[in-house]
C-alpha cells in the first residue's frame, strides 16, 4: 500500500535528522482471526531502525526511539488520523486480504512433496546419501535422516530450502556413511500437506545391464528355437519358403540317380507331398545347373 496516504499532512518525521539520503520504511500488518475477531498493527522504520508503530490496542502511535517522541505527539494530537489509521487495518486491510484470498486460494493449496532417495561412492570411500524433497508448498519443511530410526541431524548437511520456479519449492540433505555398515538408513520428511510423516528407505539398486542382457539371452534363444522349428518342417514337408518343392541334388553315384544329371526328391518327400494315383507320391525331378 502506498505510504503517503497514511502519514498525516504536516508531519515533521524527519525534522530531526540531518540531511542527506535516509531510508524510510512502512510495515502494515492485518488479522482475521477464526473466531471473526481482527488485529493488526503498523510499524515505521527510518534508516533499518524502529521509528513508531500504532498500536491498535490503545489506537495510538508509540515511540520506538527518543528522537520519535516528536512525531508520536503530533500524530495522536490528530484524532481524524487516528481513526482513518483504525479502520484501514480493522475493514480495509482485511477487504484486501479476502479478495487476494479467493484469487490465490488454488495456489496457496498445500502440495505434498516427492521424495528421491539415492546413494553414491565417494573420492574418500565413503557413500553419500542423498534426499531430495521437490515439488512441495508451503516452504517450511523438515527433512532428517534416521539410523535405526534415530535422527541423525548433527551429521547431515543441508542444502536449504530454494523456490523450484513453479511456486513450489525443494531442498536435498546428504549423508556420508561407511559403505560396510549394515544399519538400516531412511529419509524422515515432515510437511504441512502429509497427515503423517513420511518415511523414505534407500532400496538396493537393481542391476539393469543384468536384466537387459538376460531379456536379450532368452529373445535370441526364442529365436533360435523358432529357425530350428522352421527348418525341420521344411524337410518334413519338402518344401522351401515360397511353397515349392525343395530337392536334394545327388551324387553320379547315388542309387536313384538319374541319367542326364537328373536329381530327385521322391525317396525323401514326407507327408506333406502330394500322392498320385496308386498312393504312389510323386517323384520331382529337375535338371542340375550346370
Amino acid at each position: 500500500f502506498a505510504l503517503a496516504p497514511w502519514l498525516p499532512s504536516g508531519s515533521c518525521l524527519v525534522c530531526v535528522f540531518a540531511t542527506g539520503i535516509h531510508t524510510l520504511q512502512l510495515l502494515s500488518k492485518c488479522e482475521l482471526r477464526a473466531d471473526g475477531r481482527t488485529g493488526g498493527f503498523q510499524q515505521i522504520s527510518y534508516d533499518g531502525r524502529d521509528f513508531l508503530y500504532y498500536d491498535l490496542k490503545t489506537q495510538t502511535w508509540v515511540a520506538s526511539i527518543p528522537q520519535a517522541v516528536i512525531s508520536q505527539r503530533s500524530w495522536n494530537a490528530d484524532k481524524l488520523y487516528l481513526q482513518t489509521i483504525k479502520a484501514f487495518l480493522q475493514e480495509l486491510c482485511i477487504a484486501r486480504w479476502q479478495t487476494f484470498l479467493v484469487y490465490g486460494r488454488e495456489s496457496l493449496k498445500p502440495k505434498e512433496p516427492q521424495v528421491l532417495v539415492s546413494d553414491r561412492p565417494t573420492p574418500e570411500g565413503f557413500t553419500r546419501l542423498s534426499c531430495r524433497a521437490h515439488g512441495f508448498y508451503p516452504q517450511d519443511i523438515a527433512v532428517v535422516w534416521l539410523k535405526n530410526g534415530v535422527a541423525m541431524s548433527g551429521e547431515t548437511q543441508s542444502w536449504g530450502i530454494v523456490p523450484s520456479g513453479d511456486g513450489t519449492y525443494q531442498t536435498r540433505v546428504t549423508l556420508e556413511i561407511d559403505p560396510s555398515s549394515d544399519a538400516r538408513y531412511q529419509c524422515c520428511v515432515e510437511h504441512e500437506s502429509l497427515a503423517q510423516e513420511l518415511r523414505v528407505a534407500l532400496e538396493p539398486k537393481s542391476n539393469l545391464l543384468l536384466i537387459v542382457g538376460a531379456v536379450i539371452a532368452a529373445l535370441l534363444l526364442l529365436l533360435v528355437a523358432a529357425m530350428a522349428e522352421i527348418v525341420l518342417l521344411i524337410n518334413k514337408c519338402c518344401i522351401n519358403l515360397w511353397g515349392r518343392p525343395m530337392c536334394i541334388p545327388l551324387s553320379a553315384g547315388a542309387p536313384n540317380a538319374r541319367p542326364g544329371g537328373f536329381f530327385t526328391c521322391s525317396n525323401s518327400l514326407g507327408p506333406c507331398s502330394p500322392e498320385v494315383g496308386g498312393g504312389q507320391r510323386a517323384a520331382i525331378q529337375r535338371p542340375l545347373a550346370p
